[in-house]
Parts: structure tokens; C-alpha cells; sequence
């Protein structure tokens, strides 16, 4: 018969495909098509370039990611759904994992499902269930949660395969993400206030951190400028404060209800004070979940221009432990609260995600639709806005189809405003673009509607009178 433990996992999957059933239907878009060009290899030397390609702040992500996109590109190819099945089921694992580690720092079987709800419920980890680039964050998670679940298990039973287990997951992680190298300290953490004599056997993991991070810096210096650029200064401070305020919740609902600043931040100070005291009265083990939270975190403080949602999936996993250890009628009552602020948050992300998603397939579909009727002409598209271009074609979603002769009309680039500032690469020049369309060469599309319309002749016509549509 199943365990108490066994039967609230299932509910907790159940909640996970209930409540996050869009996301399949969720298609490519933005980073997606970058990491897709990474399939199909014709040659080792293809092979062994696309399997250590860096693109994210100079970050190799060996398994998340180039791996990820090449295997299931090549044998998928343009169907997200095998993609999704492996989101999933990184999320899966991490909901096995995560009450088989609050369990054995104290917490009940409702504690253990309790760690689960607040980790599923966070709209900053609905971001990693539902974007498909995002998947090194969940299988980071899942990693770091198998190393520490191992050691915990051999610091039980003194199985020599456990350690192995856990120093297995530990190399893996560097193929997931570098916030893998924080796995030491989590661990040192946790034996130095629960089962000392093991810090010996964790000491040698520093050096492989240490050595991680040394050949990246190598390979990859830090950018100087733009959004990945490491800045080091009193700003961390408040970078801390931006990642606790989408942690607690309230600041994610006003996000997108426009709920009062007032209100939000007197909301998101009542969750602080909850979790602020929850560390307090769990001492040790709550110590250790706060330590969950803030060291996966520090990787990211020094990207003042890039703080984003999702860089919280495996801090979440600090929430979520401190919930489960404190679980009780008050406890009960902090995480409806909670769940409250999140819930709805995450529902709405993931609409925004699934609406983005569809745009840039309708934009593409219709694009190769018009390229197989008439294929040797270059198609200019106007009527572009930011969310469209960032969304499929910054990162060349129709080369994907084989198409490279999709540029931007003249003057379409007024209308995008990307943080890049890309958009003009994009465009063909205005002389080229007149003697390609008078010459039957290439058409102008419209894609600012729900259809696209062919605005050859009018284009044409503004381009002469020295306007643009």
C-alpha cells in the first residue's frame, strides 16, 4: 500500500499537469530559435562546435542546453512537445526530491507536500516551466536536490555508492548551470550543523567549484557593457531586495493587476516578516533553507541590468523547504496567503508566455506559407512591433525553414524598440529594397494584423514620395 508521502506526491504531479497543462501548448519563440540552429550536425566538427557553442554571457551549458537543443531538434525537430516532456519531467523529479529533503530535516509528510505546492504555486518557476530555454534552470534544480538528497543518504547509511551518487550529480550540474558551483557551500552548510565529520568529504568539491569558475572566467571574460555586464558595488543590496520582492509574491500580482505600490510592498514586508521568522524559530535547519535561497542567487547580483524572474526557480526551492519545515496551522495560513499572491501570477505568466508563443508561430507560418508559393522572392515585412521581432525574428526563426531572405521594409525598424537596438541590421536598405520590388525581386508584407496583407504597391508608392508606411 502506498505511503502518506507517495500518495501527496501524486497529487502534488497531479497539480503540476493541472495547473500547468497550457504549457504544452506553448511554441518557440525569442531564444528558442537561437539554440534550435544548433540542429542538425553534418560533421564531427559541427558536432563538437554546437556541443560547447556559448551564447548566454559567454555560459557553456553543455546538457541544458546545447545538448538539449541539438538531440531533440534533430530528432524532433520544430515540435515542442518532446521539449515540454523533458521541462516536466525535470519538475517531476524535483517535486520527488524536495519533501525527501525536508523530511529528513525535520519536516512531516504535509510539510514535504507543503514544500511542493509553494514550489510549484511560484510564478518566478512557472517562467522555467513554460519557456523552453529556460530548461537549464529546472534541470539545475533537480541536480543540486539529487547531491544533496544523495550525501544526506550517505551520511545514513555510510554507502560508499551514495557519495559516488552525489559527486555524479554534482559534475552533471556544471552541464546544466553555473549556479552549480554554490553546491559546496549548500552542503558544508548542512553537515556543519548536522553531521560534522562529513565537512571532510565535501572540503575536496570547493576546488572543483573554484576551477569551474576559473576556466569560465578564461574562456569567458566578463562583459564590460551591456546586460550581462558584471557590476560590483552597493546596488547588489537592492538586487537582493528586487529578487525578495517577486520571491514573496505581491509585487508579481500588482505586476499584472495593477495593484497599488502601497499595498504591494506592505504585503510583500508582512511575507518577509513571516519568513524572516520562520528561519528564526527552525534555527539550524531554517538557517539551511534561507542558505538555499540566498547562495543560488549570488551568481546573479553582479547583472545589475539583468534581473530576471526566472533566475528564482532554484531559490524557490529555499522558500519552499522553509515551508515545509514550518508547516502548521499558522504556517497553514502563511502559505494560503502565499499562494494567493502567486497563484494567479503564475496562471497569467503563463498566459503571457502562451500568447507570445503563438504570435511568433502565426508570424512564421505565414512567412513560409508565402515563401512556398513563391520561392525566389525575398519577403519585407512591415508593421513589425518589438514584441514581434524579439519574439521571432531577432534570433532567425525562418532560416530554420531553410528561407534567408526575410529582411525588415524600410522604416519598419521605427516601430521596434528592442533592448539590443538589432532591429536596423534587420532592414534592406531603401535603394536596394526599390530595385528589388520594382523588379519583381521581392514583396512587401504587412504582418501588424491577425492576417497578413501584401502592401507591395503601397510601399512602393510611399517609398517614392520619400515616406514610409
Amino acid at each position: 500500500m502506498a505511503s502518506r508521502s507517495s500518495k501527496l506526491t501524486a497529487v502534488a504531479a497531479a497539480f503540476l499537469l493541472v495547473f500547468y497543462w497550457r504549457c504544452f501548448d506553448i511554441w518557440f519563440y525569442q531564444d528558442d530559435f537561437g539554440w534550435l540552429h544548433l540542429a542538425p550536425v553534418r560533421s564531427i566538427q559541427e558536432l563538437v562546435h554546437s556541443f560547447f557553442f556559448a551564447k548566454a554571457h559567454g555560459s557553456v551549458r553543455v546538457l541544458s542546453t546545447n545538448a538539449y537543443f541539438m538531440l531533440f531538434g534533430s530528432v524532433f525537430g520544430l515540435n515542442p512537445l518532446p521539449f515540454h516532456l523533458a521541462v516536466f519531467g525535470a519538475a517531476t523529479g524535483v517535486l520527488l526530491l524536495i519533501p525527501a529533503v525536508v523530511r529528513r530535516l525535520g519536516a512531516s509528510d504535509w510539510g514535504g507536500f507543503a514544500a511542493q505546492v509553494v514550489w510549484l504555486g511560484n510564478s518566478c518557476v512557472a517562467v522555467s516551466l513554460c519557456w523552453i530555454s529556460i530548461f537549464n534552470q529546472t534541470m539545475c534544480l533537480f541536480l543540486l536536490l539529487a547531491a544533496f538528497a544523495c550525501l544526506m543518504r550517505y551520511s545514513e547509511t555510510g554507502g560508499r555508492r551514495w557519495l559516488a551518487l552525489q559527486w555524479a550529480a554534482f559534475i552533471l550540474g556544471f552541464g546544466a548551470l553555473e549556479v552549480n558551483v554554490v553546491y559546496p557551500a549548500l552542503a558544508l552548510g548542512w553537515a556543519w550543523w548536522f553531521a560534522r565529520p562529513l565537512c571532510r568529504k565535501i572540503a575536496p568539491m570547493f576546488a572543483v567549484s573554484a576551477a569551474y569558475a576559473a576556466v569560465q572566467f578564461l574562456l569567458s571574460p566578463p562583459e564590460s557593457s551591456g546586460p550581462y555586464a558584471l557590476v560590483m558595488g552597493w546596488h547588489i543590496f537592492g538586487t537582493v531586495w528586487k529578487y525578495v520582492e517577486m520571491a514573496a509574491g505581491p509585487i508579481r500580482l500588482a505586476h499584472f493587476l495593477g495593484l497599488p505600490k502601497g499595498l504591494a510592498l506592505a504585503s510583500t514586508l508582512l511575507m518577509v516578516g513571516a519568513a524572516v521568522w520562520a528561519v528564526w524559530r527552525k534555527r539550524k535547519a531554517g538557517w539551511l533553507a534561507a542558505a538555499w535561497f540566498l547562495l543560488p542567487l549570488m551568481p546573479y547580483l553582479p547583472l545589475r541590468d539583468h534581473v530576471m524572474d526566472y533566475y528564482l526557480t532554484v531559490p524557490a526551492a529555499g522558500l519552499a523547504m522553509l515551508a515545509g519545515l514550518a508547516w502548521s496551522r499558522a504556517g497553514a495560513l502563511t502559505v494560503a496567503l502565499y499562494l494567493a499572491f502567486h497563484l494567479p501570477a503564475a496562471w497569467m505568466t503563463v498566459s503571457w508566455h502562451r500568447e507570445r508563443s503563438h504570435r511568433a508561430r502565426d508570424v512564421v507560418e505565414a512567412v513560409v506559407e508565402i515563401h512556398r508559393n513563391r520561392p525566389q522572392q525575398a519577403i519585407l515585412l512591415t508593421g513589425v512591433d518589438t514584441a514581434t521581432f524579439e519574439a521571432a525574428i531577432a534570433d532567425l526563426a525562418f532560416e530554420l525553414y531553410g528561407i534567408k531572405n526575410v529582411r525588415l521594409a524600410p522604416g519598419a525598424e521605427r516601430t521596434i524598440r528592442d533592448a539590443g537596438g538589432l532591429a536596423p541590421l534587420y532592414v534592406m536598405p531603401l535603394d536596394k529594397a526599390l530595385a528589388e520590388v520594382e523588379a519583381g525581386r521581392a514583396a512587401v508584407y504587412d504582418i501588424s494584423g491577425p492576417r497578413v496583407r501584401n502592401v507591395t504597391a503601397l510601399s512602393l508608392r510611399l517609398w517614392k514620395a520619400g515616406s514610409f508606411p
